[in-house]
């Protein structure tokens, strides 16, 4: 018993060094081909005697992949993690800790760089609405100035459907968890996957 008790922990651990062995060769690369590019436009900005400008872009960017990161960490964790732990019974930490959060911390960092990064690539539509400018042509429909729909209507969009398609993840995570540990039909699982629901069908019809 105590044998079988020391090796949890050290199975975990390959788990997770394997998991992020894999993500490391997943993304690196592109990581690197990301670095020589900031690094190449950085070099002829320079050049061209407006590094300003491409700091700005630089950090609008870093700013939001962050911000994205942050808050799609956060919620993954959250429903993938910390409710299950809270709302269910001791069955679903034990099937946690036999090898599966392991694959699930992999998916659920892969799943974040790739929120981040959508967020990220849409810097300039972040800039737009930061430094929107009235044009002086009201909507006749909606009695908007029409630089609403130019610079901020498209940036509501994005967060729309990025926190939509956040929430189903979230959804789909706990789904997983549950399901794996056989606690769909407890209370406090069914409570959690019906507020993630709504929150689900309330961005939909939004």
């Amino acid at each position: 018993m105590l044998g079988k008790k020391e090796a949890m922990p050290l199975r975990l651990k390959l788990i997770i060094l394997a998991v992020g062995l894999a993500l490391a060769l997943m993304l690196g690369p592109g990581l690197l081909k990301i670095a020589a590019k900031i690094y190449t436009e950085w070099l002829w900005f320079e050049e061209l005697g407006y590094p300003s400008v491409y700091q700005t872009r630089l950090l609008t960017a870093v700013t939001t992949f962050l911000a994205g990161g942050l808050l799609a960490s956060v919620a993954l964790a959250v429903n993938w993690f910390l409710f299950p732990r809270l709302f269910s019974k001791r069955r679903i930490v034990r099937t946690l800790r036999l090898g599966r959060i392991g694959i699930l911390i992999g998916v659920g960092l892969f799943i974040t760089f790739i929120m981040a990064d959508i967020l990220s690539s849409h810097w300039l539509d972040f800039l737009a609405f930061r430094h929107a400018v009235p044009f002086g042509l009201t909507d006749p429909i909606f009695g908007r100035d029409v630089s609403f729909y130019i610079f901020r209507l498209p940036v509501y969009d994005l967060l729309a459907g990025w926190f939509l398609a956040l929430a189903i993840l979230s959804l789909l995570g706990a789904l997983v968890v549950y399901g794996t540990a056989g606690a769909l039909g407890d209370r406090g699982p069914i409570a959690h996957l019906s507020v993630l629901g709504a929150l689900t069908l309330a961005l939909i019809a939004a």
